[in-house]
């Protein structure tokens, strides 16, 4: 019964086992702001980013190292960017077997790095019954072989004479019922696993219901009024705006968002998050003075035009995935947010190391909201 056991248990082992916390975070930056006191804060921060990446890729041990990389950004996308306070091996694991790796990571590696991750072992068999790959291969596969084994031992050395007391000349024969013990175990395992198996594909496969409520806008109303319910208030949902307006203002800036793929994206991003597409905006006009054509790393920095994961430097990658991530970020941090509590405000305190980016932010809102009205 031991393997029943474990393959019930691995998944509880991996969610036991810690990766980081974002206590453990705050321990680092600590320690590197007491060693490297004479650093800038921009120096202090590249070293705590680069000591939280390390960790998390080594526990990535098994894998490919070309990979390495791509997951981490994954995990992190998947646990500290949506307020999650610390990430388990069950984060990695998620990570690893998810749509993204499907056909990049090898049932042998993610078999590797479970046995490099847990202090047990789990075979293939087990790992490929969990993930409901060919389920009725490998279960009529596993049984035909136990039942065979059974046989055999049946038919050979697997039974013993007992005799009757009462009737000393009658003998009655009792099976070795250690294998049939194993074969019943086994089919219920299979029918245990498969059902789980289905579970878990429609919990990963279902989607959230996304409401999108429009209500008429007030003139007359200030932010601070509309701010009175908690949570996300309903002028961060999206809405249409008059894009000229918008792009005309860019082009008074000399930014680089005016022009394609990043206008477009944004817009994009916006309608996909049901989020207000002026919120992103105004982060980036806040961020990097919404990316003058004019600065030298402009289309580096228009990657990566809202600063996620601390720097388009630190973090350059495309605005479609920048765009999102931000997006997200802003939507689950406003979330918890308590009534009558400036959702800018609320925002800074996990989006930026400045105490004041929110009025910053609040004040290009409020511009580019009476741009696009007007």
């Amino acid at each position: 019964m031991g393997d029943i056991l474990m393959i019930d248990n691995f998944e509880q082992l991996l969610k036991n086992k810690k990766v980081i916390s974002k206590d453990d975070v705050l321990k680092i930056k600590k320690y590197i702001e007491i060693k490297f006191k004479n650093s800038s804060s921009k120096e202090q921060a590249s070293v705590l980013s680069s000591t939280i990446n390390d960790v998390i890729i080594n526990s990535l041990k098994g894998i490919k190292n070309e990979l390495k990389n791509e997951l981490r950004i994954d995990i992190l996308k998947n646990t500290f960017l949506i307020n999650k306070n610390v990430i388990y091996f069950y984060d990695v694991f998620l990570v690893i077997i998810s749509t993204n790796f499907k056909d990049k990571i090898s049932i042998e590696e993610i078999l590797q790095w479970i046995n490099f991750s847990i202090d047990k072992t789990i075979t293939e068999v087990e790992l490929k019954i969990y993930l409901g790959i060919d389920v009725a291969d490998i279960t009529e596969k596993a049984l035909a072989e136990s039942v065979s084994a059974e046989s055999t031992a049946i038919e050979e050395t697997s039974a013993t004479e007992i005799i009757n007391i009462n009737n000393p000349t009658e003998k009655r024969i009792q099976f070795n019922n250690t294998k049939l013990y194993k074969i019943i175990g086994l089919s219920a395992l299979i029918f245990l696993i498969t059902g789980y198996s289905y579970k878990k594909i429609n919990y990963f496969n279902s989607t959230l219901n996304k409401k999108n409520i429009k209500v008429e806008s007030n003139k007359e109303i200030s932010l601070e009024e509309l701010n009175t319910y908690p949570g996300i208030p309903e002028y961060f949902r999206y809405r249409e705006i008059k894009k000229d307006n918008l792009k005309n203002f860019l082009k008074e800036k000399n930014s680089l968002l005016m022009e394609e793929p990043y206008f477009s994206t944004i817009l994009k991003t916006s309608k996909e998050f049901n989020l207000n597409p002026l919120i992103l905006f105004s982060i980036t006009g806040q961020e990097q003075n919404f990316v003058p054509k004019s600065e030298k790393n402009a289309k580096k920095i228009a990657n990566n035009p809202f600063n996620v994961f601390h720097s388009w430097y630190e973090y350059n990658t495309n605005i479609s995935d920048s765009s999102r991530i931000a997006a997200r970020t802003v939507l689950n941090l406003c979330k918890d947010r308590p009534p009558k509590e400036d959702p800018f405000k609320w925002i800074n305190k996990k989006y930026a190391e400045d105490k004041n980016w929110w009025k910053g932010v609040k004040g290009i809102y409020q511009k580019l909201d009476m741009i696009v009205k007007g």
